[in-house]
Order: structure tokens, then C-alpha cells, then sequence
């Protein structure tokens, strides 16, 4: 059946004013700030999650949702030098990026008698390593095994974990989706396998550092298939407070909302798999991050 991954990246901060200066905070506590805090968590409910939509969120992000390019990531032939279409054909939108790089320096070739260079059609995040899809842009003699799989992947270095971005254009003029490394001190990941029973996923509880009387914490989540790299939409994505319901955005894949929150709120991020994943078995993987206004 459905298998839902959740990752909880450390939280991103932006740079905010302090007694002393600039001070960047760039992870969460695991612990509550007193042993005497005590939470109630809320069962699923979706009546419930109906009473706290957050409509101005689902409407600003929903523009968001990516279609489907896995079948458009690359051209029909050309010709023998082109094998997957004129290459590069980005124009003013394809920017060089480590993954086509690190492409062809796995899979090119450059000697005196032979050229042939290559390019992503696409990463997706496996944990800390960045799985890359490569195609040949072009060669000099024709490429006889053109449709075999051609793989790559980054890893992350230390203290980092890979980011699901939003999609790029390849060289080949294509919309594609993107990953990176991004810091982090912090990372929380849970695997959890659905078979008769669907459930509700999320993150374990998270507390921010001292923020004296409360501050808007601004945040930003994403879910995406985990083979294909494209967003996906869930049922539900929802806020816990304290256990219990703060706000909620109904069949989203990307939501954006800011919301008060202190030292002694303990922060979940939930998702609820859509009838699409449960029906289609789609491994999902849900990545957020917040920032401190």
C-alpha cells in the first residue's frame, strides 16, 4: 500500500536582530522548555481541520502545483549529434548548475578523436543524496544505447541534507526538478510503511529557542513523489500547536503560512496521504522549513 516519508528539516532561520547583534539560530529543540509541560494531542479529524483552513495560504501557493515532465524532460531525437534534441536550448533561462556538471564529468567524453557532453534531466532527494537522471546533449558519433539509464547523484556533505526545489530548465529548454544541499544541524527522519490502515504523518515535536513574548514564525512545506521529484498534493497539510489543530490547507502540495509562536509551543508539521497515493501506492516525502520574523 501507500508509504508516506516524512523529513523534518532543521528549521532555516533568517537572520534576526539581537542584544548583541546579528544572531543566526539554525536548529530546534528536541526537549520542551519544563519537564510540567503536558500536551493533549488531537486525533484526526477532518471536521476539524475544516474550522482552521487557512484560505489566503492555499490561495497564494496554489499556483504552485508542477505538472507532471518526466516524459517531457527531453525532446524527440534530432539527429545522431543531438541524440535527445537540440542541446543547449535553455536560452536565457538555463543556468549551468553542479548536477550538469557533475553529469558529464561522469559520463562525458573529451579526447582528440571523440566529443560527447552531457546534462541533467532531473534530481530527486534520497536522505542526504541527491539522485541525478543524465541524457547526452551531444556527440560526436552516434550514441548507440541512447535510451539506457544513465545515473549520477551528490551526496551532501556533513551536517547538510538535500532539499527538494522547485523545478529549473534544463538544457534542453525543459522544466525539471531540482535539488540542492542546504545547512543543517538537525535532521529527523521518519519512514513509515501504510498497509490496511491510512493514517495522519507528523514530524516529532519541535520547540524554537527563547523568543521572549513570541514571535511569527513563517512557514514554508513541500510535499513531492519521492521516484519522480515532481510536488505532490496530499489530502492534508496542517499546523499542530501544542497537539492540537492551528491551521490547515486541504489538497496542496506547497503551503506558505506565518503564524505566532513562543519557546513553549511544541510545533508539528502533518501530512494525510491523498486518495491518489493510496490508490497508485506513491512514496511522498514531506520537507519543511520556518523562519523567525
Amino acid at each position: 500500500m501507500t508509504r508516506f516519508h516524512l523529513i523534518l528539516l532543521p528549521l532555516l532561520f533568517s537572520w534576526f536582530s539581537y542584544c548583541l547583534g546579528e544572531l543566526e539560530v539554525s536548529d530546534l529543540s528536541d526537549q520542551p522548555p519544563s519537564v510540567e509541560n503536558t500536551y493533549r494531542d488531537q486525533a484526526f479529524n477532518e471536521e476539524e481541520l475544516l474550522k482552521v483552513v487557512d484560505e489566503l495560504s492555499v490561495k497564494l501557493t496554489n499556483h504552485t502545483e508542477r505538472a507532471l515532465v518526466s516524459e517531457a524532460a527531453l525532446q524527440r531525437r534530432q539527429n545522431d549529434q543531438y541524440p535527445n534534441g537540440v542541446c543547449p536550448s535553455g536560452g536565457r533561462f538555463y543556468l549551468d548548475v553542479d548536477e550538469d556538471r557533475s553529469c558529464n564529468s561522469k559520463w562525458g567524453i573529451a579526447t582528440p578523436d571523440e566529443t560527447r557532453t552531457f546534462g541533467s534531466t532531473g534530481s530527486v532527494c534520497a536522505g542526504t543524496f541527491r539522485r541525478i537522471t543524465c541524457a547526452c546533449c551531444f556527440t560526436t558519433h552516434p550514441i548507440t544505447n541512447n535510451d539506457a539509464p544513465r545515473m549520477d547523484g551528490i551526496y551532501c556533505q556533513k551536517w547538510e541534507i538535500c532539499k527538494q526545489e522547485h523545478e529549473r530548465w534544463s538544457k534542453w529548454g525543459k522544466l525539471v526538478p531540482h535539488t540542492s544541499c542546504v545547512k543543517a544541524k538537525k535532521l529527523t527522519e521518519i519512514f513509515i510503511a501504510t498497509k490496511k490502515v491510512v493514517k495522519e504523518y507528523c514530524t516529532p515535536k519541535r520547540w524554537l529557542p527563547s523568543t521572549g513574548k513570541g514571535k511569527n514564525a513563517k512557514f514554508h512545506a513541500w510535499a513531492y513523489n519521492y521516484s519522480t521529484g515532481q510536488f505532490t498534493k496530499l489530502k492534508w497539510m496542517y499546523l499542530k500547536l501544542d497537539g492540537q489543530y492551528a491551521k490547515s490547507a486541504p489538497g496542496i502540495s506547497e503551503w506558505g503560512l506565518t503564524y505566532s509562536v513562543n519557546e513553549h509551543n511544541a510545533i508539528e508539521l502533518c501530512g494525510y496521504p491523498s486518495d491518489d497515493m493510496q490508490k497508485n501506492s506513491i512514496d511522498a516525502e514531506l520537507q519543511w522549513e520556518v523562519t523567525l520574523e
